[in-house]
């Protein structure tokens, strides 16, 4: 019996994971700003939100507006979804790692969250400058997502520190990539434990209704 998987919903990209994410697993989601990371991650939950699935934001900066803002080019309901509190937006206390943690275990216990998007690991490093502290930090909000049978992206820069990356279940990559027409948006699956994938960047477009990921490699 394989593996049970989570749809991303994120068009395109689920056929590139043998059906979508391992259930229960911590997924870093790299990318620089504009990269369209933040995107990908937003559609994961709403794509859940409107399936019925109960689905959290932790933020240590956003409110909803900003989420609101962020999806605006889309013709999502997006606020049929935060009215039914099916996608609730989270937002901890800056530099206040403990309160974090008890913000996400209750919070994934209140609402019986599915997904979980961490908004981001990028931060979590600068509570700790010790890479020992750090993954042991992350692992224990990766039990406690564990734990809840949740699964979750946790965002970060690819100029960070790399601790996040070897604690996760798997790395997704957004990235701006340089070709000879332009510049273009892509995505790559750099490691993803119970996964047949291949490591090749595919080119990442943005429309109406959301992202889609490209069939075909994109070739530089």
């Amino acid at each position: 019996m394989g593996m049970e998987r989570m749809l991303t919903g994120v068009q395109g990209l689920d056929p590139l994971l043998q059906g979508g994410l391992p259930k229960g697993f911590s997924i870093m989601l790299n990318g620089p700003v504009g990269s369209y990371r933040d995107l990908l991650a937003l559609e994961f939950l709403y794509r859940g939100a409107v399936n019925g699935e109960n689905c959290i934001y932790l933020t240590f900066e956003k409110k909803e507006e900003d989420v609101r803002e962020a999806t605006s080019m889309f013709n999502w309901k997006l606020d049929d979804t935060l009215k039914s509190r099916n996608l609730v937006v989270v937002t901890s206390e800056l530099f206040n790692f403990e309160q974090f943690v008890s913000n996400a275990d209750d919070a994934l216990f209140s609402y019986k969250a599915t997904r979980l998007v961490v908004d981001s690991a990028g931060f979590l490093a600068d509570f700790f400058k010790d890479d020992l502290k750090l993954r042991q930090a992350l692992n224990e909000l990766k039990n406690i997502v564990e734990r809840h049978g949740t699964t979750a992206m946790f965002l970060d820069d690819v100029d960070q520190n790399d601790t996040p990356e070897r604690v996760m279940d798997g790395v997704i990559e957004t990235r701006l990539v340089e070709t000879r027409s332009g510049p273009v948006h892509a995505l790559a699956i750099r490691t993803m434990r119970s996964t047949e994938f291949s490591p090749v960047q595919h080119l990442l477009e943005l429309g109406n209704t959301g992202l889609k990921v490209k069939k075909f490699p994109l070739v530089v």
